[in-house]
């Protein structure tokens, strides 16, 4: 799991994202701004497995056990989407993107775990 270093005077929170330690309890890491530079993979993130969006927060559970949650409002296409067209959602390159055809957006994995927000430009 990644773990940046954060400290009390930087608790600005963004992304989330909950592993499993085991048998027993989940983590929970904040990742801030500042912080997400810092973040590297060594191979392949985790290919995602289920997505949805509850309260305005997209969930992506991984294959690894983990859940990412972000802000609906980072992916404006998904923010103004209708239920309806933010429940036809399909996993692309074998789960390390989701690809939504009614609102032409695309997440990937990596972006999405090393908090790198889109471009309006895909």
């Amino acid at each position: 799991m990644v773990m940046p270093a954060i400290d009390d005077a930087t608790a600005a929170r963004s992304i989330t994202i909950l592993g499993s330690t085991g048998s027993v309890g989940c983590n929970t890491i904040s990742l801030i701004e500042a912080d997400r530079d810092r973040i590297r993979f060594r191979g392949d993130p985790p290919a995602a497995g289920d997505v949805r969006i509850v309260d305005e927060r997209l969930y992506v559970d991984l294959e690894d056990g983990q859940t990412v949650s972000v802000p609906v409002e980072i992916y404006p296409r998904l923010a103004n989407g209708t239920d309806e067209q933010r429940a036809n959602w399909r996993l692309i390159h074998s789960g390390r993107g989701i690809h939504w055809p009614d609102l032409d957006e695309n997440i990937d994995t990596r972006a999405l775990l090393s908090g790198t927000r889109p471009s309006e430009a895909h």
